[in-house]
């Protein structure tokens, strides 16, 4: 499964970023791909959402990849201990998602405004 995310992953999107994590763990999929390539700046609600969705696929025995392009997005990763997630980086994997699940789920503050 991929969830792509754009704009700012931060507290005022709380309710959206939980809405994600939780069909994450409905969906029953094994692996995510978190794509913030379009995501410029997070706190810790965008960390939540990459630990929630972390713990939900090691549970499952899956995994949680990270493509990011920001360099605040990836120090932040990095910084917290977890930037091996990032898909570019030596120790994760190759190349993001995987063949495991449904497509890419699409977040945006423009997208969860009208809604």
């Amino acid at each position: 499964m991929t969830l792509l995310l754009a704009g700012d992953l931060t507290v005022e999107r709380q309710p959206e970023l939980e809405e994600y994590a939780r069909h994450f763990r409905e969906s029953r999929c094994r692996s995510l791909t978190l794509d913030l390539s379009q995501v410029d700046f997070m706190d810790s609600m965008g960390l939540r959402l990459v630990f929630v969705s972390l713990m939900v696929a090691d549970a499952r025995g899956g995994e949680v990849t990270v493509v990011a392009r920001s360099s605040q997005v990836r120090r932040c990763l990095q910084l917290v201990g977890i930037g091996h997630l990032l898909a570019d980086s030596p120790a994760g994997p190759d190349t993001p998602g995987g063949g495991d699940g449904p497509g890419p789920v699409r977040g945006s503050q423009a997208e969860s405004s009208g809604s």
